[in-house]
């Protein structure tokens, strides 16, 4: 469902700025959050690459912080995200290129 992606979002934009050093609210990061969906719309954009950032920029003064912060948010949160999936899948190329050494020392 979109509200439980714009809610996980919202949840880890609000780590982002805690983690930058930022006094922000939750709602601020649901304002932010919604630059996903916004960006998404518009297909054209792979992974909403660059739109997400710009959406964000425009939509942060609603909440009261500067375009910079709204969209350096997002490009954070956007790199934390792909060096998490990195992480995930050097784990899983490790664990089957693991498991096909023991079954040629066991076979």
């Amino acid at each position: 469902c979109i509200r439980d992606r714009v809610m996980t979002a919202s949840i880890r934009l609000w780590l982002v700025m805690i983690g930058i050093g930022m006094e922000a609210s939750l709602s601020l990061a649901m304002v932010l959050a919604a630059s996903g969906p916004i960006a998404f719309a518009f297909g054209f954009f792979p992974g909403g690459l660059g739109l997400q950032e710009l959406v964000a920029g425009a939509l942060a003064p609603v909440a009261a912080v500067g375009p910079e912060i709204g969209a350096a948010s997002v490009a954070i949160d956007r790199l934390v995200g792909y060096a998490a999936m990195a992480v995930g899948a050097f784990a899983v190329w490790l664990g089957v290129r693991m498991s096909g050494r023991s079954k040629r020392l066991s076979g």
